[in-house]
This record gives structure tokens, C-alpha cells and sequence, in this order.
């Protein structure tokens, strides 16, 4: 799943990657390649800053969110909202029908603005975010480009969700 996500980028491009621990890990895949990587995370930050020598890395400043490790509000905001992105790859609490949730209105509204700036946008999970529901909705499932997710969902998901959006679980 993380090797499929990471081979959609391509070098020289600007790269967002979200708040998550799967995103953690996707950030480990892209060793090789030459780009600009912005995060809002701290912990993305530092799973990406071992490989920072290969690529220019953006840590994005705001008020510190515990759970997440995510920097949120609006100095995180107005810095993200001047910029552009060309893949942005971003996590979730749930997917429920067409909506994408989280569990706290400021993060989804920051997942937000990165994703109405981006020219592609992924959402990369586990299985076991699928038919999920939480808190807050902050994006239409069916305006991200890409679901990546596990080769093992059920196919009566795949085949719920295919109505929205592509799904990638090769």
C-alpha cells in the first residue's frame, strides 16, 4: 500500500503529506526521490528528515495537537492556503458513504485547504477505516483522485466505495 502511494510521486514535484501514521510510514518510501515535501506533522517530519538530503522539507508551524502530533489553526492555515501542491496524500479517522472524517474540526479544516490546493489528491488508509464513521466530515471521498488502502479489504466495500471514488488495493 505505502509503495504504491509513494510510486505516484514524481521527481521534482511538491508533495503534502498529512497527519497519520500510516502517512509516517508511506514518508519512509520515498527515499530516492527528488522533491519538495511540506507537513503540517511532526512525526512525518521526523520519519522524513533522515532522507532530507535528498529533497527539500517543509515543516508547517501552528498550535501543537497532542493526539495527532499535527500543527493546526491558523498560522498552520495561512501558510498552507500560499502554497501549491501537486500530490497531496492525506489520512483519516473514517470513511463513511462519500464523506471523510476526523476527529477534530481544525485538522479536517486544515486537511481541507491543502486538498482544494492540490492538483492530485490521494487518501491513503488501512482497511479498517472503511465504513467508519467520527466527529467531523471535511471532504467529499468523491472529489479525492485515489483511495489507497489494504489488498485484503472485502470486496462488498470495494465495490460500495468504488461508486465514489478509484480504489487502488492491488
Amino acid at each position: 500500500m505505502l509503495k504504491k502511494a509513494a510510486k505516484l510521486i514524481k521527481d521534482g514535484e511538491t508533495v503534502y503529506v498529512g497527519p497519520g501514521t500510516t502517512l509516517e510510514f508511506m514518508v519512509a518510501e520515498l527515499k530516492q526521490k527528488k522533491l519538495r515535501l511540506v507537513t503540517n506533522s511532526i512525526p512525518v517530519f521526523e520519519a522524513a528528515r533522515q532522507n532530507a538530503n535528498n529533497y527539500d522539507l517543509i515543516l508547517i508551524g501552528g498550535s501543537y495537537r497532542r493526539t495527532s502530533g499535527a500543527c493546526i489553526g491558523a498560522l498552520a492555515n495561512h501558510d498552507l492556503k500560499s502554497m501549491g501542491y501537486d500530490r497531496a496524500f492525506v489520512g483519516v479517522n473514517g470513511i463513511i458513504d462519500d464523506a471523510l472524517m476526523t476527529a477534530n474540526m481544525e485538522e479536517g479544516l486544515t486537511q481541507k485547504i491543502v486538498l482544494d490546493r492540490a492538483v492530485h489528491k490521494y487518501v491513503v488508509c488501512d482497511k479498517f477505516k472503511l465504513n467508519k464513521n467520527d466527529f467531523y466530515n471535511f471532504y467529499k471521498l468523491s472529489d479525492i483522485d485515489r483511495l489507497i488502502t489494504n489488498h485484503d479489504v472485502a470486496k462488498k466495500l470495494v465495490d460500495y466505495y468504488g461508486q465514489f471514488i478509484e480504489i487502488d488495493n492491488s
